[in-house]
């Protein structure tokens, strides 16, 4: 039971028992807190003082918390600098980048040259040896112990091509997507993607 209904209940109490005893001063303070105390004692059927426990993470969960916070990452850094990670080096958006060296040194702070300021974009987790950790090096993983993959708008018109159905476009700066529980690309059932 909602624990705003048991306070009104006990509200309720109170307020009955000072007109009961409306005539004996006192008596209406003593009820009170007796029927506080029952209620502390025995609290009314399906009530449970212990907060509800949360959701366990599940590895699935931590994909899309990751594909979504390297798609934020992407975009944090394009409002800093005004370009997208290594957009001048880059053209073919049909190609990914994976989420390893230089684009993640450049995301989580560690190239001086691309992010002068040093500014940490990204501050996800990957799995290691069955442990989830930050990201500690220039790779980071999905909870299957793979990478990541990235594809960007290099060209801005607001488009990136569609790794899924080849030809298509999707409206979006960068798209993010993981291969999944079977670590396979190529087989989008399980893939985790940031713009689904």
């Amino acid at each position: 039971m909602p624990k705003s209904i048991v306070r009104g209940a006990m509200t309720g109490m109170a307020r009955n028992a000072r007109t009961l005893f409306r005539d004996q001063p006192g008596r209406h303070a003593l009820c009170s807190v007796a029927v506080f105390f029952s209620l502390l004692c025995f609290p009314p059927e399906g009530f449970s003082q212990e907060e509800p426990k949360s959701k366990p993470v599940t590895t699935i969960d931590q994909a899309k918390a990751d594909v979504k916070n390297l798609a934020n990452a992407t975009l944090a850094y394009r409002t800093e600098y005004n370009r997208l990670p290594l957009q001048t080096i880059h053209t073919d958006e049909t190609k990914a980048l994976a989420s390893e060296g230089k684009l993640m040194e450049i995301l989580l702070g560690l190239d001086l040259r691309l992010n002068p300021r040093q500014v940490i974009f990204f501050e996800g987790t990957t799995q290691a040896d069955g442990k989830r950790k930050k990201v500690s090096g220039s790779t980071a993983l999905d909870p299957w112990n793979h990478v990541y993959r990235l594809q960007f708008d290099w060209n801005s018109d607001g488009k990136v091509d569609d790794p899924e159905h080849p030809g298509k476009s999707i409206s979006a700066v960068v798209l993010v997507y993981s291969a999944g529980p079977d670590r396979d690309f190529s087989t989008w059932a399980d893939n985790i993607t940031s713009w689904k």
